[in-house]
């Protein structure tokens, strides 16, 4: 071979030499990303089983607060059950007695005490809490409505005038009957006892253990008959 020829395979030699040192370089980094792929791949792995491992406590959070609402519901349920026959007794116990009491001092009978009646009419709706039947003569009848709260306030009265304006519309078989109001409360405070007379009003308000009806000489009470 003359120099030429040598040069050529030399030159042949350093070229394949740089292929393979960009091969080499090329399956490093290929190595490298593969790597790193791979890291990636266990972090992504890790992160959903981080989430799994989440959701889980939070679906057995929830299970533990649904848990406790349902608990909870039925404690109020319960609460609610026994404030409901709580008021009932109260109403029985204290208001129908004085209510009985007061209009058969007048010479009258009562002769109905009905609790809770509901009433509706075009989409609308009444509820009173007590309705108590007053016979007074032979053909002549008086139908008290009776608001109980555990705290009677101005809005209380004023809200029990305000039905009592529509009431022969919803109990029209009273429609024959005079219409009374009276407020009875578990706690009645002296001004509100005074605006509720000065309405005409009857109030009942607590005495000892018992109630009582409080009607100074000037109370007139008012009452409502029914008009076509």
């Amino acid at each position: 071979m003359n120099e030429k020829e040598i040069a050529e395979i030399w030159k042949i030699v350093r070229e394949n030499a740089e292929g393979f040192k960009e091969l080499r370089e090329q399956s490093a980094e290929t190595d490298r990303q593969m790597k790193e792929t791979d890291q990636r791949m266990k972090e992504t792995d890790r992160q959903i089983l981080e989430t799994k491992r989440s959701v889980q406590e939070t679906t057995e959070q929830m299970k533990a607060t649904d848990k406790k609402i349902a608990e909870l519901n039925r404690e109020l349920s319960k609460k609610m059950a026994f404030l409901t026959d709580a008021w009932g007794e109260f109403v029985e116990d204290l208001i129908a007695p004085a209510v009985k009491t007061f209009y058969e001092s007048k010479g009258n009978e009562v002769s109905e005490f009905m609790l809770r009646q509901k009433s509706r009419i075009n989409g609308q709706h009444m509820e009173v809490d007590v309705i108590c039947y007053v016979e007074e003569a032979e053909n002549q009848y008086t139908v008290a409505v009776v608001s109980v709260k555990n705290h009677m306030r101005p809005d209380d009265i004023n809200k029990l005038l305000s039905d009592l304006e529509k009431f022969f519309d919803f109990f029209p078989q009273y429609r024959n009957c005079r219409l009374n109001a009276i407020a009875a409360g578990v706690r009645f405070d002296p001004e509100v006892v005074t605006y509720a007379q000065r309405k005409g009003v009857y109030a009942v308000v607590p005495s000892g253990k018992a109630v009582e009806f409080q009607v100074p000489d000037w109370f007139e009470p008012k009452v409502w008959k029914y008009e076509p």
